[in-house]
């Protein structure tokens, strides 16, 4: 259900940095912080401006435009000295928007002036040149599993791409007493797994693969026995993590040893279109013998449940064997399958997830 915007904003929701005068933090779509700095103090923006929101993991153009974004860099002068030049567009290395502490606060994004004749909550994207951020396993993931790929199941309904949408920006998508779980999110690979009566089918979160050659997706497969555990629930989709695979996130696993791990967080009956209610995939694991994500809490929402939460996105994960590093952060759903209801939802499940601030942050993010 998740879809990528870079919407026009109204700055609406502003309060002073702590510890910087000349700085503000804005929220946007209710729960994402960007820190600006404020006209007054020679910056851009003030309580009530338009501005386009541009969110973590965008790709932003190496253009002119945005080359304020890159630091200032040493060139040699005709008559010998060197001096500071900002550079005539953005550098490569530059274009990734990421999350950032500026004295001691956390912002998520930036903030650039809108196109002209820019109406609020218009996507301009497209018309920036701004796009999606594509973490590097993928990408190779993806060219490696080129010569792999096969065509999709014979099923009577094939779920897409498995991607969900952030819980700060939809902050108000759960009813005033409703039952939610959260699990962890694992940072790894996306994997789908199903038995079509005849044959284990293994994909990642864009392709299906063949199960004839070595890939990551086949090996766990064979590894954790899952043609003959998934045949006893033919036509239904599974859905997990292969973990392991990232050298600053392993969770204790000596992948060269092993392979990756595997835990699984979502099913799909492709025979009727719909989707497990989270104790109905508990059982159904536990009954095939399939390892599940960890369960973090339970709750029922409340007023003021979302600002509750958001320490459970922080600390070290919950795996036993990987307790050294941080968690990703959390994936909230009710315990009763639904889908999101009213307001500018994209549509689809309710499901949303919340990264952590330390993971966002961390080395090599």
């Amino acid at each position: 259900m998740t879809e990528f915007h870079v919407n026009i904003v109204r700055l609406t929701d502003v309060t002073k940095h702590p510890n910087a005068d000349s700085l503000y933090i804005a929220k946007i779509h209710g729960g994402y912080p960007v820190i600006f700095r404020g006209k007054e103090h020679g910056g851009r923006f003030q309580e009530g401006d338009l501005a386009v929101y541009v969110p973590v993991d965008s790709m932003l153009p190496a253009t002119k435009e945005f080359a304020w974004l890159s630091p200032p860099v040493s060139v040699e002068l005709p008559g010998g000295g060197t001096e500071m030049v900002a550079p005539p567009v953005l550098r490569e290395q530059d274009r990734r928007v990421r999350a950032k502490r500026l004295r001691g606060v956390f912002s998520m994004g930036l903030l650039c002036p809108p196109p002209e004749a820019a109406v609020e909550g218009q996507d301009v994207a497209e018309l920036l040149g701004i796009t999606k951020y594509e973490p590097p396993e993928e990408a190779i993931s993806a060219s490696r599993t080129n010569g792999f790929q096969v065509p999709a199941p014979r099923l009577a309904i094939v779920p897409g791409a498995y991607d969900i949408e952030g819980l700060r920006r939809y902050t108000d998508a759960f009813e005033p007493g409703e039952a939610y779980v959260c699990t962890e999110k694992i940072h790894g690979q996306n994997a789908r797994f199903v038995h079509d009566g005849e044959k284990l089918h293994v994909g990642s979160r864009t392709r299906w693969l063949t199960t004839e050659e070595r890939n990551t997706w086949s090996d766990v497969a064979t590894r954790y026995g899952l043609a003959a555990k998934l045949a006893k629930r033919p036509k239904v989709v599974f859905f997990g993590e292969t973990y392991g695979n990232n050298s600053d996130m392993p969770y204790g696993v000596e992948r060269g040893k092993t392979g990756d791990e595997l835990r699984f967080f979502d099913a799909f009956c492709s025979e009727t279109g719909r989707w497990y209610d989270h104790d109905e995939l508990l059982a159904t694991c536990e009954e095939l013998g399939l390892d599940v994500v960890p369960e973090l809490c339970r709750g029922v929402w409340g007023e003021g449940e979302f600002a509750k939460l958001l320490p459970l996105a922080e600390g070290n994960t919950t795996l036993a064997a990987g307790k050294g590093h941080v968690r990703e952060g959390f994936v909230i759903r009710p315990l009763k399958e639904r889908n999101m209801r009213g307001g500018d939802y994209v549509g689809g499940r309710l499901i949303l997830k919340l990264h952590g601030e330390g993971y966002l942050t961390r080395k090599g993010a």
